[in-house]
């Protein structure tokens, strides 16, 4: 396998020639590399598009990592003033402030704000920062996956019974027979849209218990650009799945 080398830094990457292809692209996931060229693409002109393109695959790479790093943890930990927060595909930043009352706030413009009682020890107010960010995050998901709920039921013909947020290993969400929808709290850091893909993915199952041909067309028939939004999921983590 052919190696891209970026500083120190060593990526190993593929090539698939695609009859398809009307010009040279690279797709990119936190475990893969591949160039994908036409046909009948010259090697020199597949090396030299590889060569220019090395810092962008490696800042690509480094920035699915850091993504991948925060699916695989289910809490905030250590966090400071400064720190960025990753809500709804974009990353905000976290303000911390110590005031002279005795109850915590969490405030959301733009960022977060939180404010601690200046009398809290540093290790107990990093440990309630993520205790008020997780919290406040996780129930803002509920919030938005009951809304998308309760738009597309009507659309569906059916209904749902509540919803669960939580950690869900490797997958992004389920949806129980009687409708009863977990949804991975990581989610909270998808794009508004994608999250509304996963609904919709999820309450189709009550139709589709499979991924067959009319599964899909149950879906195109509501989200016909559907697939925009599933990449994004493929490519954030591609070993999570629906």
């Amino acid at each position: 396998m052919p190696v891209l080398s970026v500083g120190k830094t060593e990526i190993p990457y593929t090539i698939r020639h695609s009859d398809y292809a009307k010009s040279k692209r690279i797709i990119i996931t936190p475990s893969l590399v591949e160039v994908i060229v036409p046909t009948l693409e010259d090697d020199k002109n597949i090396a030299d598009f590889i060569q220019r393109k090395r810092r962008w695959v490696y800042d690509k790479q480094e920035e699915m990592q850091e993504k991948l790093a925060l699916y695989e943890t289910s809490s905030y930990e250590s966090l400071c003033s400064g720190a960025k927060i990753p809500f709804r595909g974009r990353n905000l930043t976290l303000r911390i402030y110590r005031w002279n009352e005795l109850n915590e706030k969490i405030e959301f413009r733009n960022g977060f704000h939180i404010y601690l009682p200046k009398h809290l020890e540093r290790d107990v107010a990093e440990m309630q920062t993520g205790v008020l960010l997780s919290s406040w995050l996780k129930n803002r998901l509920r919030e938005d996956v009951r809304n998308l709920a309760l738009s597309y039921c009507p659309r569906l013909e059916l209904n749902y019974k509540y919803v669960e947020v939580c950690n869900l290993p490797k997958m992004w969400g389920c949806c129980s027979k009687l409708g009863h929808i977990k949804i991975n709290w990581h989610l909270i850091a998808a794009p508004k849209s994608v999250l509304e893909y996963v609904v919709l993915h999820e309450l189709c199952h009550r139709k589709q218990r499979n991924h067959s041909p009319a599964f899909w067309s149950l879906i195109a028939s509501i989200m016909p650009e559907y697939q925009q939004r599933k990449k994004w999921l493929d490519t954030a983590n591609p070993y999570f799945r629906l």
